[in-house]
């Protein structure tokens, strides 16, 4: 079996923000968006949000969802010269 044998070079970068703001006393909304940056595909945006609904001081339910993002392996890259 032949092994691979390269060099690869990658930079990344991630930036996220967020938000939460009280809609009502007992109702709780966040929203977030991250932005990564990566030398070997596009960049890509990726947004969060979630609700959190206070029952009383001591218990919650919540509620949330995002679209995430996987950087490629390297295998997957493949070689870059």
């Amino acid at each position: 079996m032949e092994h691979l044998q390269y060099r690869t070079a990658e930079n990344r970068l991630g930036l996220y923000a967020q938000g939460d703001w009280l809609v009502l006393p007992s109702l709780e909304v966040s929203a977030g968006l991250r932005y990564d940056l990566d030398t070997l595909i596009n960049p890509t945006l990726s947004p969060r949000g979630a609700l959190v609904y206070h029952l009383n001081s001591n218990h919650a339910l919540g509620l949330s969802g995002s679209v995430a993002y996987r950087p490629p392996t390297t295998i997957e890259v493949g070689p870059t010269s």
